[in-house]
């Protein structure tokens, strides 16, 4: 049986694997949050509405949709990967389209 040391714990296997599962949950729903707060502010958002529901549409309800995948854990973890790989597949074509 494997033993593992997180801070001044140590942890069995199972115990490390749901540590980093729910590590992994909290990381990956704070950065699903930070792009649906981007491309809501930049896609959704008007500067005509007023203040408090430009921040409400902006960052609490791109909040609301990110909470509840914490608990996704794993799942969330291979989501986030996909955002990223999308995103740099994104970044490289839009170079390469104006290079061309």
């Amino acid at each position: 049986m494997a033993r593992y040391r997180v801070g001044n714990r140590y942890l069995s296997e199972r115990e490390y694997h749901a540590e980093v599962t729910s590590n992994a949950g909290c990381v990956g729903a704070l950065v699903i949050w930070g792009v649906l707060s981007f491309a809501s502010h930049r896609y959704v958002v008007n500067a005509e509405w007023p203040q408090a529901l430009r921040f409400v549409v902006a960052f609490v309800v791109p909040g609301a949709i990110a909470a509840p995948l914490v608990f996704g854990g794993r799942v969330l973890l291979i989501l986030v990967g996909v955002i990223v790989l999308l995103f740099v597949l994104a970044v490289a074509g839009s170079i390469l389209w104006r290079l061309a």
